[in-house]
């Protein structure tokens, strides 16, 4: 006996201090655990968890620890025997299933994890293992581990079982992490069974298990794994399929980041295919160019460095693995950002110049700090060098003298300054180099001493402006304010401009004197070898400016290359206006627009549950169970079509009224597909041609594709989408995010041009309920039972005509309910919850609409979303009467006010030349 304790204890000890465990999370009562009670068969009472946790499109508030190797989320397992999956009463995980009996000696420790350290630790494993989740952040993890736990009948006492299961999510995304240590045994003495590992989803379908389960080969899970790293496995586990790392040996490559600078000089990481260290070679084409190497860092990763490209928007990316197989992907390329975040940075220096700079920048919360040097040049690349390492301050000094080329061939030189962020534990050889902002800035060489003769030469050299700039759309009198804030970044057919704007008052000040925000035309054309386009600018008080100093400019090089815009706009303006005194030779090849062809455009949008406002301004209400055509533009080949859907997956309570889930958005081939959805679990997807794009929430995203400007904010309760043919929408997310309304103005150009639920644009409501073959149907707005039926569900989509994608194995039949029949709004306003009921007049006040809302959503967000609306609207009419107030003359017709001045000037010209004809005329007879 006392020689069996001793091996025993030492046995223990050993486990304990020198089996490779060095990839487990830390547990134990040292580790802040909670140490389960020895027993056999049991499990702990429900444990109430911090946040909801996904898994199979459902989420949970609550699990339960199973001694016999299980976490549950509805009830406790106490079987010792293990039943095949897929099974209806079980609803959860198990790394080892199979009857553990700790009262023969083990120990179960488990524990909520909200300490940063192990959370780095389990962000790292599904970071560097995971294919597409390289920035996968948890706010919240749960550990429970089996610690060297014994049979029910052990047939040798020695033989004891560690492992552990990690449960980790995002408040989206969610994983299960099972970590093996030793299995020294795969069944019980006291049953048949071998022991399971899994998933089940609690339906009585869909599960998922290890190979070698209710086997011997159990045992092979501790030496094995899906991710290459023995004894290590993760899942994926919040959609309607368990999903795990496995590289693949086809379809699309997954690129991290999504979003980077123009400019080059950053990091890629690369995952998809399936990699072989030290065998395979890997090269990468950006946008079908000379290929460059990607490292291979692991079995599903490998790195390059992002090269210069002579273009904003969308790069197509291509993996060539071996000479043999071909991967393809995209990311996003994007200029500074609108939001200034290095200050201290002059617009432009000249090379002889030598001045201390300090620069500050907002300190974000990161350790560390390198500063790089980028400079461009015509061979369409750039040089990348690190100025400053390891900044410890937001702030540092520089010599000017820095900044400068040591060669003076050229006129110019093009850079920028741009900042990488990092950690403590990645100050040395950090190994993803990614910039958290970046500032341009200007070198000249010596150009005063030949400006004047260099801006004469450009001016004969332009062409008339004229004809171009009536092709365009024309500027607003002024801005319109926008209900969420009070400087848009987007209205109708304009985009705040992000080289001058309130954050960038010094740069306004450099460009356009007096200006306060200039906002640019998505809209472009193409003409005589020009890209053209249009600048807006505004002082403080909101009024247009027009000429110089200050005054918007039309452009001829209105591309997403950015070195061509400086040659054509940005360099003239410094040789004719900043070195010589010709600004009226580059406005008369680059006038500003004077606001007088504008028209307004008209609003429209649905939201709450729901309702709808057309063009001509017509509201109804109608709850469909499906996917809508919201808006058609035939002529442009332009389609939205909205999902609409009940508020809560929930299947115990039939659903009374339904909200937009999703829209999508699909033009020619000149303009990139959009679509935004919630799920079932209100996770956002975000699709560009049909490519799921990651969000960052740590900055504002603006990303320019073809034909459209995306504009979402890091906080993600709003995105902006800004279309070049003259469509403009705002898609605001509910305080819960779990619907959105979705706001839109359409340029008058379009006329007796759209369909849909928004109606036909004809400023006549009378025919605004007109099906999909022109009929024209007379219907009383008001009531809803109509318009549910004759209206409305005539412009279902099928899976021919539906622009959404699907994932998962769904279609668009997984999104509709013909049967479905909603509460009706004419039939009243109905609660049963008083309490509710007192909520909601507190917030509605008399308004039916929101009343309604919340009565059928039991959700008072979505009551608050319709006040929201009708505001937008109610502001956006206050706004534009506003505009046209201030372009009346005196008989009621329309002006524009900069244009008192100019009349004024040719009606004194005209009678002074008249003057002079009488004069002559006199003298003659005379």
């Amino acid at each position: 006996m006392t020689s069996w304790l001793q091996t025993s204890l030492f046995l223990s000890l050993f486990a304990k201090f020198f089996c490779s465990r060095d990839f487990f999370v830390p547990f134990g009562t040292e580790n802040g655990d909670a140490a389960m009670f020895k027993n056999d068969d049991q499990f702990t009472r429900p444990i109430q968890i911090a946040t909801l946790f996904p898994f199979f499109n459902r989420t949970f508030s609550f699990l339960i620890v199973s001694t016999n190797g299980l976490i549950t989320f509805d009830n406790g397992v106490g079987s010792y025997n293990p039943s095949h999956f897929p099974l209806k009463e079980i609803v959860g995980i198990t790394p080892f299933w199979n009857d553990i009996n700790t009262n023969n000696g083990g120990d179960i420790f488990y524990r909520e994890i909200n300490d940063t350290l192990t959370l780095s630790l389990i962000a790292s494993d599904i970071q560097n293992s995971f294919t597409g989740f390289n920035r996968f952040r948890p706010k919240w993890a749960f550990v429970a581990t089996w610690f060297q736990v014994a049979q029910f009948q052990p047939s040798d006492g020695l033989l004891r079982n560690t492992f552990q299961a990690i449960l980790t999510t995002n408040g989206v995304n969610s994983f299960a992490i099972f970590n093996y240590d030793r299995l020294a045994w795969s069944i019980s003495t006291n049953i048949e069974t071998y022991a399971q590992a899994g998933f089940n989803a609690g339906d009585g379908t869909t599960f998922y298990v290890l190979n070698g389960s209710f086997t011997p080969d159990i045992l092979n899970v501790a030496m094995s794994s899906n991710i290459q790293k023995p004894g290590k496995w993760i899942f994926g586990t919040d959609l309607s399929e368990i999903t795990d790392g496995i590289c693949r040996n086809g379809g699309l490559i997954t690129l991290d980041p999504y979003v980077v600078f123009y400019f080059g000089g950053e990091d890629i990481l690369v995952s998809g295919p399936c990699f072989l260290p030290g065998v395979d070679t890997a090269k990468i084409s950006i946008n079908s160019e000379e290929e460059i190497d990607c490292g291979i860092i692991d079995f599903n990763k490998c790195k390059f460095t992002m090269k210069f490209v002579d273009k904003i928007g969308r790069v197509s990316i291509k993996l060539n693995l071996n000479e043999q197989q071909t991967f393809e992907g995209s990311i996003l390329t994007k200029d500074e950002s609108v939001i200034q975040e290095i200050r201290g940075l002059k617009t432009f220096y000249n090379s002889f110049e030598n001045e201390e700079i300090r620069l500050e920048w907002n300190t974000n919360d990161f350790d560390l700090f390198d500063l790089y040097l980028i400079r461009l040049d015509n061979s369409k690349s750039s040089v990348v060098k690190l100025l400053r390492r390891n900044l410890t301050d937001n702030y540092v000094y520089l010599n000017s003298s820095e900044l400068y080329s040591y060669s003076n061939e050229s006129e110019y030189e093009y850079s920028y300054l741009a900042l990488e962020t990092k950690s403590q534990t990645r100050a040395i050889n950090s190994p993803i180099r990614k910039f958290f902002t970046a500032k341009k800035f200007y070198i000249f060489n010596k150009l005063e001493y030949v400006s004047n003769e260099k801006c004469v030469d450009w001016h004969n050299k332009q062409p008339e402006p004229k004809s171009y700039i009536q092709a365009l759309p024309p500027c607003w009198p002024s801005v319109p304010l926008a209900t969420w804030s009070q400087v848009p970044h987007s209205f109708d057919n304009f985009v705040l401009d992000p080289a001058c704007n309130p954050s960038k008052p010094n740069v306004c000040q450099e460009f356009h004197s007096g200006a306060f925000a200039c906002y640019r035309s998505a809209t472009s054309f193409k003409l005589n070898g020009y890209i053209v386009g249009q600048q807006c600018c505004y002082d403080s008080q909101n009024k247009l400016l027009v000429g110089p100093p200050g005054g918007g400019t039309l452009d001829m090089a209105h591309s997403s290359n950015v070195l061509e815009h400086f040659l054509s706009e940005v360099f003239p303006y410094f040789l004719c206006c900043k070195w010589s005194s010709n600004c009226d030779k580059y406005y008369d090849k680059r006038p500003s627009d004077n606001g007088d062809r504008w028209t307004p455009p008209r609003p429209a949008g649905g939201s709450g549950a729901l309702h709808f406002t057309t063009f001509d301004g017509l509201s109804y209400t109608f709850n469909g169970f499906g996917e809508y055509t919201f808006l058609e533009i035939q002529e442009k080949n332009f389609t939205v079509q909205i999902r609409l859907a009940p508020l809560s997956s929930s299947n115990e309570k039939k659903p009374d009224g339904t909200v937009i889930k999703g829209i999508a958005i699909k033009g020619d081939i000149d303009i990139d597909s959009f679509q935004v959805e919630l799920d079932a679990n209100n996770k956002l997807f975000i699709y560009v041609n049909g490519e799921l794009i990651e969000l960052d929430e740590k900055e504002d995203q603006d990303i320019s594709l073809n034909g459209i400007n995306i504009r979402i904010p890091k906080t993600i309760d709003k995105i902006d989408l800004t279309y070049a043919i003259g469509v403009h929408f705002e898609i605001v997310f509910s305080n819960q995010k779990n619907a959105f309304l979705v706001y839109t103005t359409i340029s008058q150009e379009f006329i007796s041009k759209t369909r849909g639920l928004l109606g036909n644009f004809n400023k006549n409501k009378q025919d605004d309920f007109t099906l999909p073959n022109g009929t024209s149907v007379s219907l009383d707005p008001g009531l809803d039972r109509d318009v549910f039926s004759k209206f409305g569900q005539y412009w279902l989509t099928n899976e021919q005509s539906s622009i959404f994608v699907y994932d998962n194995n769904l279609t668009q039949k997984n999104y509709v309910d013909v049967n479905f029949l909603p509460r009706f709004m004419q039939d009243g306003v109905d609660f049963t919850d008083s309490t509710l009921a007192l909520i909601a007049k507190e917030k509605c006040g008399n308004n039916s609409k929101c009343l309604f809302d919340i009565s059928a959503t039991k959700d008072v967000n979505i009551g608050q979303m319709t006040l929201d609306f009708d505001e937008k609207v109610e502001i956006f009419n206050q706004e534009i009467e506003r505009i046209q107030s201030t372009m009346k003359r005196n008989d009621g017709s329309l002006k524009n006010s900069n244009n008192v001045l100019i009349f004024l000037t040719i009606y004194f010209i005209f009678a002074f030349i008249s003057f002079l004809y009488v004069l002559s005329i006199f003298c003659r007879n005379k």
